[in-house]
């Protein structure tokens, strides 16, 4: 998907903006969606710890980055290319701590709705990364040597390469 840096967060904005407002109106404004009773307060155990476990990644990913962290897909002219902390497991974790938030955040409030938009962040995340290491080939020679040695979404679990 083709899109220049300012489209993908205006995109970014609203969508992020509905995942957070949808599960709270919607039993505000009797929307239909609910998740079933039997899922509730296992949703909300779940959802608690998501949105807990992406605040963390969310913090780990963004002290790392520093002044480098921005919200478009093109990094900053005068940044570099970060592979220690959480980037030497994983090459998104920004992205995967704002759709785990989402997606817990959508279970907390026991929202269907919310979990389609959680589905739908996470499309827009797979499209926007993809945009995102573009540019990021061509501003850093060496991330394809990283790109291969490190995951894009999840980490390896036991032996690492």
């Amino acid at each position: 998907m083709s899109l220049d840096a300012r489209t993908w967060v205006r995109v970014q904005i609203p969508l992020l903006a509905l995942t957070v407002v949808w599960p709270v109106a919607q039993p505000l404004l009797r929307l239909p969606g609910e998740l079933p009773a039997a899922v509730v307060w296992p949703g909300r155990i779940i959802g608690f710890g998501l949105v807990i476990g992406a605040a963390f990644l969310f913090r780990a990913a963004s002290r790392v980055l520093g002044e480098d962290l921005v919200a478009s897909p093109k990094p900053r002219a005068e940044g570099t290319l970060r592979q220690s902390g959480i980037y030497a497991h994983l090459r998104h974790p920004i992205y995967v701590a704002i759709v785990g938030a989402i997606c817990g955040w959508s279970l907390l409030w026991s929202s269907g709705g919310g979990l389609v938009l959680t589905l739908t962040g996470m499309v827009f995340f797979v499209f926007k990364t993809q945009a995102e290491e573009s540019h990021l080939l061509e501003r850093y020679p060496s991330y394809a040597k990283y790109a291969a040695k490190v995951p894009r979404f999840l980490p390896r679990l036991g032996r690492h390469r």
